[in-house]
């Protein structure tokens, strides 16, 4: 197969550029009145800005209310303890996933991706190794 010479080039970017500015040479009569009419129109009125409401602050003065850093006597009772103990708990006995060594926030997810039904994440450890996880880990 020979390649093009460069007076064919140039023939051929000639006629691209005649066919493109023949294109362009159509009358616009039709969209210039289509402006003219759009821009005489009244414009709509920009409905007004909201009152802004005023922020009354709450103090705190530390006798009157319940300390926020101390825990209720209600909250401490057995009774308390008791009917909250039917919730969902870890399981301490099971064996523990590799990336589990980890601090939480020293790991990065970097991407997902999908194959039919099934899903990854793809997480990145502190020692930069990428791991795939699966949805539920």
């Amino acid at each position: 197969m020979k390649p093009i010479g460069r007076q064919a080039r140039l023939i051929v970017g000639s006629m691209l550029v005649a066919v493109m500015l023949s294109a362009c040479s159509e009358d616009i009569g039709d969209l210039e009145k289509y402006m003219v009419s759009v821009k005489e129109r009244p414009a709509e009125p920009i409905p007004p800005i909201p009152p802004v409401k005023t922020y009354t602050p709450y103090e705190y003065d530390g006798i009157s209310g319940r300390d926020p850093f101390r825990q209720s006597i209600s909250e401490g009772s057995d009774e308390v303890r008791s009917s909250t103990g039917t919730g969902p708990r870890p399981d301490f006995e099971r064996a523990k996933q590799y990336l589990e060594r980890y601090e939480l926030d020293t790991l990065a997810m970097v991407g997902t991706f999908g194959k039919e039904d099934n899903y990854w994440a793809l997480v990145r450890d502190p020692e930069g190794v990428i791991h795939r996880v699966p949805v539920g880990d």
